[in-house]
């Protein structure tokens, strides 16, 4: 009975906290970890750490990187660009560096400075997501970035979890690892298709499956030394491939959750705050690590990669805290005792902390912005030489973006043959256009010199796709500053909500674009014609594949 009292506990003092940080815009592992911590030994003492509170932490742990595994899908990992994992390797390797450095500094042993530079490599997917989300970013080049690096992150956090906390010496250690990945490898290859096949006909079959095969690895890797972390995510991606994964994930996401609750829940219980604030400088070094050296990293690698300084730096400016996966490693490092309880302790402050600076300093972006930015330009790609532009044909239409609804007009003008000419702040997009011998620009649109040095002020008609209100705010009074004249530029942009577009019409904005109105006229205009029947809709859906296929 005591279990079902601890769990109603749990969750009772769990959903309070969330309740309130929601309210501060919060996400909510610092909610778990407060609840747990209020609810153990340091203060209320209505919790001890136990064999049954470990148990489900450790099954929170494997669910959560089953999960990661499960979208973790290798054609995912491989849309990564050569660029992306430059700079996330490199921002990684030089993290960890710090971070080991600061434990040798601080006169810890080889592991556990290791494993402090392990931890702070890595941000938070859940806190990122959460940021990008709220602030209607998740359509934009600097969120796509974001969610890259993430991804990559993923896969070297993963890779890194066989150092932590393993027993024996390190022939033996290869030799464990060596053989879970080729059993994972095997079963992927041979033995899960053939178990697919076979339950394909029912949902709760294929349900029932996923899970055993999700135990079976967490078993195989306790039993080989490992944590039920590893066990689980190998069991994720060996599912990954196949087209069941998607029900697989969605069905086991509720089971998830509730266990990583209470796996942060039982960090919170072994959070002992004397022994975090006994240690002020590690917890200071560990902030400075991942609230300025990680973003400026990443700031500094996107912009060296090709990337604008503005776009590299709102993809860096989300990415300053510790990741859960990071307290899943402290976890195993503290279970294995090659973590102090100290060190524990310190870097689950110091995680909560940094969720919260981090949120903050996001929301503050546009200060961020406005002093950082103009320090990042002198790394930032020149826009093409002024003397260079003038010997062009000059563009009639000027298109800014040109990756989704971008595409469409520009095979539209090409086919008018109306003369043009394409900007973009993503360099990969700039080298596949130019590829195709498509007049692009490799240029940002808050630049102030960028219509002086494109001279864009010549154009009839300018076009903007991309979703950024300050950007698009940008453009706009520079239009105005720099056409003062009769016949400027028809002006046209694209906004993600109707305030934003209210506000677009307020600057003279001639047209603004609302894709999910423009979707929504669309196939009221297909069902007025009589077009979403039969032949007519083949018709465009064979179009709107041909389309896609080109873009």
């Amino acid at each position: 009975m005591s279990l079902v009292i601890d769990l109603s506990l749990i969750l009772a003092v769990s959903a309070t906290y969330a309740l309130v940080l929601t309210r501060f815009k919060q996400p909510l592992i610092p909610a778990y970890i407060l609840a747990g911590f209020m609810l153990g030994p340091s203060a209320l003492g209505l919790l001890e750490p136990n064999a049954t509170l470990t148990f489900f932490a450790e099954m929170g742990m494997a669910l959560l990187l089953f999960v990661i595994g499960l979208e973790l899908n290798p054609t995912t990992f491989r849309s990564a660009s050569k660029r992306i994992l430059g700079i996330t390797t490199a921002q990684v390797l030089v993290t960890a560096a710090a971070g080991y450095g600061l434990g040798t500094l601080l006169e810890m042993d080889i592991q556990e400075s290791m494993i402090i530079g392990i931890v702070l490599a890595f941000s938070s997917t859940v806190v990122v997501v959460k940021i990008l989300e709220e602030k209607c970013w998740m359509e934009s080049l600097h969120a796509k970035l974001a969610i890259s690096i993430m991804l990559v992150q993923d896969i070297l956090a993963i890779l890194a979890l066989p150092l932590v906390g393993m027993e024996g010496d390190i022939a033996s250690s290869l030799l464990k690892t060596t053989t879970l990945f080729a059993l994972a490898y095997a079963c992927g290859q041979f033995l899960i298709p053939r178990i697919f096949a076979a339950a394909k006909t029912s949902g709760e079959i294929i349900i029932l499956w996923g899970t055993t095969i999700l135990f079976s690895f967490i078993a195989l890797a306790t039993s080989l030394g490992f944590s039920p972390a590893i066990g689980g995510f190998l069991a994720g991606i060996i599912i990954a491939p196949y087209s069941y994964a998607l029900e697989v994930s969605m069905r086991i996401r509720p089971m998830r959750d509730f266990f990583a609750a209470l796996f942060f829940v039982s960090l919170g219980v072994n959070f002992v705050i004397s022994e975090a604030l006994s240690a002020p400088t590690l917890i200071i070094g560990m902030l400075a690590i991942v609230t300025l050296l990680k973003p400026t990293l990443i700031a500094i690698g996107s912009v060296i990669s090709g990337y604008a300084a503005r776009t590299s730096l709102q993809t860096a400016i989300p990415l300053g805290q510790i990741s859960e996966f990071s307290l899943i490693i402290a976890s195993i490092g503290l279970a294995s005792g090659a973590l102090g309880a100290t060190t524990a302790s310190a870097i689950i402050l110091a995680t909560m902390l940094s969720v919260i600076i981090s949120t903050i300093v996001a929301n503050k972006d546009q200060h961020i912005l406005r002093y950082i930015e103009p320090l990042l330009r002198p790394l930032q790609e020149p826009a093409q030489d002024p003397e260079e532009t003038t010997k062009q044909t000059r563009p009639r239409v000027v298109l800014i973006g040109c990756d989704r609804t971008g595409t469409h007009i520009q095979s539209e003008l090409a086919r008018k043959k109306i003369p043009y000419l394409v900007i973009d702040y993503n360099p990969e997009v700039v080298a596949k256009l130019s590829a195709r011998n498509v007049p692009a620009r490799f240029a940002d649109i808050t630049d102030p010199h960028l219509f002086d040095t494109l001279r864009l002020d010549s154009a009839s008609m300018i076009i903007s796709t991309s979703p950024s209100l300050d950007a698009n705010l940008h453009l706009a009074r520079a239009i105005s500053r720099a056409t003062r004249r009769a016949d400027k530029p028809t002006f046209i942009t694209t906004a993600t909500t109707a305030d934003d577009a209210r506000i677009l019409y307020q600057h003279k904005a001639d047209y603004v674009l609302l894709p999910h109105a423009l979707g929504g006229a669309h196939i009221a205009l297909l069902l007025e014609s009589g077009r979403l029947s039969g032949a007519h809709l083949n018709h465009i859906r064979s179009a709107h594949i041909r389309s896609i296929a080109n873009g």
